[in-house]
């Protein structure tokens, strides 16, 4: 469930526009070989970016790299080089500790081992992909986010990219349209209080 999009984000292209770019993390998923121009675009000024797998061509990453630092994970369908990438994968930015995997697990509870190593990281942040379904919530004082899907169109899903805008005591996450009328624009945002460690 989201919350009505502030008017102060209405219509904007980025959540940083008025903001510190050193406090935005871009989020993407499920590009399976394909960079839309308007993910580059969106992603501007992002001090890093999570790639939560499902990648599907090492050009896709090198595109990344040219706009910011990249942590990625393999996807169930990447191959060659990128089915190298670990399973799992911990990053702290803007004081948030981000664990990134692929397939979170099934809605009635989680692979164990994707458990475990969520456990033994204790992340702020748990970012994941396969679904092609953008999602933020919080369970168990962790805050789970799904970009979307990014590449080709699959199934009736919006194709999305996210951010998340760190602010004083506020985590906002911000999910990107990237087809239709509303594309480059904020079309759903999930605020969660956050302080940092």
């Amino acid at each position: 469930m989201f919350f009505k999009l502030p008017d102060r984000l209405k219509g904007r292209t980025s959540a940083s526009e008025d903001d510190n770019p050193m406090r935005r993390i871009g989020l993407v998923s499920d590009t399976h070989g394909i960079l839309d121009k308007k993910v580059e675009h969106i992603l501007q000024g992002v001090s890093h970016i999570v790639h939560a797998g499902d990648i599907g061509t090492e050009k896709v990453l090198e595109r990344l790299k040219r706009i910011s630092s990249v942590t990625a994970v393999a996807g169930n369908t990447d191959t060659g080089e990128l089915a190298c990438l670990p399973e799992f994968a911990m990053v702290e930015l803007c004081g948030i500790r981000i664990f990134t995997t692929h397939i979170l697990g099934r809605s009635a509870g989680m692979k164990s081992d994707v458990l475990e190593a969520i456990r033994a990281s204790k992340p702020d942040v748990v970012v994941y992909g396969h679904t092609h379904i953008h999602v933020a919530e919080k369970t168990g004082g962790i805050i789970f986010v799904n970009p979307g899907g990014a590449g080709p169109k699959r199934f009736h899903y919006p194709r999305t990219v996210a951010d998340i805008a760190v602010t004083e005591g506020l985590l906002m996450v911000n999910f990107y349209d990237l087809d239709g009328k509303e594309a480059g624009r904020i079309i759903d945002a999930q605020p969660f209080e956050f302080r940092a460690d």
